[in-house]
């Protein structure tokens, strides 16, 4: 370090010098003016080294100038540093490694090849080191046998007001020893990933069996209930989504059990209804009907079998006798669970022998009026529930006419 006066003289130093007198210097003579002065690595006459130099204008309080302090950084220093760093190696499993320090200028300031020469322009080295354009960048070399070198580079700046000597490090190694660690963690990643796919595709197949074979049960049990059997319900194997659909459809089946089960006491209740209403005219007509009997028996106590109306009388008998038997099967079918009786039936005798019933069963304020086909009207089906439905149909009417009608 070495401090002047305002007129170039040493007023302080801390190491030997030949020269006492500064201000015939550049250095001097630019801090002075500029109020900075920075010179790269060169020989330094004075100090019998190579260096690097700093010198800042001094002022005193109000500005005005009073002297100049240099300061020369031995060269050998930072070589030190760099050659203590790189003889262990930085990464010693890189062999084809090489650290250069290159001034703005491209001179070598420090190679880890003990064989590169200070201050050579690193041009000689190999064609391209020179050209690293500005800023950090990386960037690749060809060489001879189709080969190349990494080189990756870092530029010095100063700070704030300090532009810095702009220099540059770079490490220049092979491609293929500067990416192995990349080339190996490709290769993990790959057989990892090769793996994971195996094993997720291995368990995919596994996933998809298990859920392709409860569907295959939800929907052959869906079938089964559009089919009307109740019955069926599915096992449940697990906790999963799969397991809660299974305890939801089983549920739904407990469910419409219990819905088909109000259903049937809903339809005998109703079936219930209908046969108390007919009760009603069933009981008036049954009345008539073992009226005319009895008069009919009286009748045949005063005739002997030779009577020409001995025999009509009996057919009425007969007759009438078959009439009871029709109603209290009536009565039989909707006042219990009864196996219907498919058989060829006509209608329009069943409608001339139900309306008398029906007659009864309505309101006398009711005109009941039935228009048959000329022709007959013969269908399968169960006499009785035909007689049914056509008393459903008198008792809708007779609901929709209390005031009377026809």
């Amino acid at each position: 370090v070495f401090a002047t006066n305002k007129y170039g003289a040493n007023v302080a130093q801390t190491g030997k010098t030949t020269d006492y007198r500064q201000d015939d210097e550049e250095w001097w003579q630019v801090a002075k003016k500029e109020g900075t002065y920075m010179r790269d690595v060169r020989y330094e006459e004075s100090s019998d080294i190579y260096s690097i130099d700093f010198a800042v204008r001094i002022n005193d309080d109000n500005g005005a100038f009073i002297g100049v302090l240099k300061m020369v950084l031995n060269s050998e220093e930072v070589i030190n540093v760099l050659r203590d760093r790189t003889r262990s190696g930085i990464y010693p499993e890189h062999k084809s490694m090489k650290t250069l320090l290159l001034t703005k200028e491209n001179k070598i300031i420090f190679s880890s090849d003990e064989r590169d020469v200070f201050l050579d322009k690193v041009s000689y080295l190999m064609p391209g080191l020179e050209d690293h354009g500005t800023g950090n960048r990386s960037y690749f070399i060809d060489r001879d046998g189709g080969s190349r070198l990494f080189v990756t580079l870092a530029r010095s700046k100063g700070h704030m007001e300090y532009k810095g000597y702009n220099w540059t490090m770079q490490i220049i190694l092979d491609e293929q020893e500067a990416f192995a660690p990349v080339i190996q963690l490709r290769n993990k990643i790959a057989a990892v990933s090769f793996t994971v796919t195996l094993l997720a595709l291995f368990a995919g197949i596994i996933l998809s069996a298990r859920i392709a074979g409860n569907v295959r049960r939800l929907r052959d049990a869906t079938a089964k209930i559009a089919e009307g059997d109740l019955s069926c319900r599915i096992e449940v194997e697990s906790m999963d989504e799969i397991g809660d659909l299974s305890l939801t459809f089983n549920k739904m089946v407990q469910s419409l059990r219990e819905m088909k089960k109000l259903e049937e006491q809903l339809r005998q209740a109703q079936r219930m209804e209908s046969v108390g209403q007919l009760a009603a005219g069933v009981a008036h007509d049954f009345n008539n009907i073992l009226a005319a009997i009895v008069n009919y028996i009286y009748l045949m106590r005063d005739m002997t079998p030779g009577d020409p109306g001995y025999l009509d009388t009996l057919d009425k008998i007969s007759s009438l006798t078959e009439r009871a038997a029709h109603i209290i099967r009536s009565l039989l079918t909707y006042s219990r669970k009864q196996i219907f009786e498919l058989k060829p039936i006509n209608i329009n005798s069943i409608l001339k022998d139900i309306s008398p019933v029906l007659r009864d069963f309505i309101d006398r304020r009711i005109d009941l009026v039935s228009h048959t086909a000329e022709e007959e009207l013969v269908i399968i089906a169960d006499e009785n529930q035909i007689g049914q439905c056509l008393m459903n149909l008198a008792s809708n009417a007779r609901d929709a006419m209390p005031d009377g009608g026809c």
